[in-house]
């Protein structure tokens, strides 16, 4: 027949990701080389060769800041794929200043420009909404195939037993 059965709860499996870890490497993965820069630039500090090396940090922290989270959660190529939109994008816009660098082609590079931004913010919001999804898909992963061993306890026989479950 059935007896009731007192488990222990499993521990939590090693190597989960935590979404809201994700979330905040990706925001501050953006948002600090920016605020680093914009400290720096506004001390006076700034000036010469070191106004390359702001130039790249915040080129670098906007290119690859956002997929920061999916890196953490194990998502490199989702990583990649946003970090290769925005550099295309940060060409572009380099692309379009050339054009209109001139004059002769305002409306083309205007047309280059606005897109290139436009796919630029799509892909940085994309990143950040989502880097909390990829350390979540991370866990349902580790979930989906795990051994768990418990100790159980049947009172009506007063026995100490070990449950084995295996996932899928």
């Amino acid at each position: 027949g059935f007896e009731p059965t007192l488990t222990a709860q499993p521990s939590m499996s090693t190597g989960l990701k935590s979404p809201g870890t994700a979330t905040g490497l990706s925001f501050a993965g953006l948002v600090v080389p920016i605020g680093i820069s914009a400290m720096v630039l506004s001390s006076g500090s700034g000036g010469g060769s070191g106004d390359v090396g702001l130039g790249v940090l915040i080129v670098a922290g906007t290119i690859l800041g956002p997929g920061l989270g999916h890196a953490y959660a194990g998502e490199s190529g989702r990583f990649w794929r946003g970090a290769g939109l925005r550099t295309l994008s940060w060409g572009a816009m380099i692309g379009a200043a050339a054009l209109a660098w001139d004059g002769s082609n305002e409306g083309g590079s205007a047309i280059l420009a606005l897109g290139s931004m436009s796919l630029y913010v799509a892909s940085t919001i994309y990143d950040l909404a989502t880097a909390g999804d990829s350390a979540s898909r991370h866990n349902e992963k580790l979930a989906s195939h795990k051994v768990s061993v418990e100790p159980v306890w049947a009172p009506r026989d007063q026995t100490v037993g070990i449950r084995v479950a295996v996932g899928f």
